[in-house]
């Protein structure tokens, strides 16, 4: 069953001025991530999951678009907000360990004559928590605790520009789910977001605008990956597309596990890469080796000969019978950078 997060933004008809913004982190720790690893080292989680973000990297899809990270510019410089652009399409999000949140979208939406370019959530709320890891499936989540979360808009119209602050109606629903893609199967929390903007802007002016405008993201989110397939609908926009590649991220790595007996799948590599170039020992170290050995299951490890990351799957009671990811996490040694990947077992039937 879903989750659903529902919030109210109430109508304030004020004008305020805001511009756009850009991001960029990494797996489990962003642009700075704690010194962790293996040995008597801490792992400190600082990225949720399934939307580990890295600024300069990106992910391409199967319709020629490009999903670019970038961080901390225009409205949120400093902020730590991320902005995830493809195509027509901006989504400004946080990510922490617990919680993935939505600070604003710009876009091209037309309705009744005017044309809105700009979301920017405000007033006692400036992000909306649009998943958390403490929820369940089917759990109902207040995300305003009570409060009121109001969203300004750039609006044009008439030929002038306007930013009142509007009504929305957001509600997020969470279903995991399995995808099988041209790219390679993979497991994902699939997180739909619904908005109805339904409002009347400057009233009382001769610019007065009855506007009702609605849109759908549905966003399946993978472990170490991020955003692996994405569907947006509105009156004006459609986007469907699935993950394709990856720009200066870990490669993803699949195994099968033929009754119990888990081996690298056909056309994959163990060893963990870059943009066709490994990942090497002397630069990095597995942030979260901890956790990983944890499993039993798995070992992601150094070769000290070749100063590479291997990853092997091992028979064990726990090994996964179902499609499966585990997040790797590689934080640069000299910066604490961390850029995360992905390894999936499937089981072969």
């Amino acid at each position: 069953m879903p989750l659903h997060f529902l919030f109210r933004v109430m109508t304030i008809s004020t004008l305020a001025l805001l511009a756009p913004a850009c991001g960029g982190g990494g797996g489990g720790g962003g642009e700075g991530g704690n010194d962790a690893g293996s040995g008597s080292d801490a792992f400190v989680r600082t990225q949720n999951e399934y939307m580990p973000l890295s600024a300069g990297t990106s992910i391409e899809y199967d319709d020629t678009s490009v999903s670019a990270v970038t961080l901390d510019t225009g409205d949120f410089n400093g902020q730590g907000v991320y902005a995830i652009a493809s195509g027509e399409l901006t989504l400004y999000v946080s990510s922490t360990e617990g919680t993935i949140s939505l600070h604003g979208i710009d876009g091209d939406f037309e309705v009744a004559g005017a044309t809105i370019t700009k979301l920017r959530f405000t007033g006692s709320s400036t992000s909306l928590p649009i998943y958390s890891s403490e929820s369940s499936e089917g759990e109902t989540v207040d995300v305003d605790n009570g409060g009121t979360i109001d969203a300004v808009a750039s609006v044009s119209l008439g030929g002038l520009g306007f930013n009142p602050v509007i009504d929305i109606e957001v509600t997020s629903i969470y279903n995991d789910i399995s995808l099988a893609l041209d790219y390679g199967n993979l497991p994902a929390r699939e997180v739909a977001l619904s908005f109805v903007i339904d409002d009347t802007i400057l009233p009382g002016t001769a610019f007065e605008q009855a506007i009702l405008y609605n849109f759908t993201d549905t966003l399946s989110l993978t472990q170490g990956i991020g955003i692996a397939k994405r569907s947006f609908a509105s009156n004006d926009l459609n986007i469907n597309h699935e993950i394709e590649s990856l720009t200066g991220l870990p490669r993803t790595i699949w195994f099968n596990n033929d009754t119990g007996s888990p081996s690298i799948a056909p056309g994959s590599d163990a060893t963990f890469s870059i943009d066709l170039s490994t990942i090497s020992s002397n630069t990095y170290k597995i942030a979260n080796q901890a956790e990983i050995n944890a499993l039993g299951w798995i070992t992601v490890q150094e070769n000290e000969s070749s100063e590479t990351f291997n990853v092997e799957l091992h028979t064990h009671d726990d090994l996964p019978t179902t499609l499966t990811s585990v997040e790797v996490i590689f934080e640069n040694i000299a910066t604490g950078a961390r850029l995360s990947g992905n390894v999936t077992v499937a089981l072969l039937k």
